[in-house]
């Protein structure tokens, strides 16, 4: 059974992630048209997530660990999961 604790760090961690991915892409001069975790379907414990994000008619995903989501922003995952959206906002220019 999902501790209800861990799930709300996930959620959290989920928003901070989105909030950090428009941040860099506003710093691009890239309009997010959607961004949307896990397909669109609700964030539960899992091993990965999937974070697409569309802008200038391109969709790209990144994946990140659930644990990356929990800890954000500030905990183990933090620097590798502000890498993966590095790359995914380089790829929308």
């Amino acid at each position: 059974m999902e501790d209800p604790r861990y799930r709300e760090q996930i959620l959290e961690g989920a928003g901070q992630i989105l909030k950090e991915a428009k941040k860099l892409a506003a710093e691009a001069a890239i309009n997010i048209e959607k961004a949307e975790w896990d397909d669109g379907n609700p964030i539960l414990e899992r091993e990965n997530h999937s974070l697409s994000i569309t802008a200038n008619a391109k969709t790209i995903a990144g994946l990140f660990p659930d644990e990356w989501l929990a800890d954000y922003p500030g905990g183990v995952g933090n620097e590798k999961a502000n890498a993966v959206l590095s790359e995914i906002i380089k790829k929308l220019r």
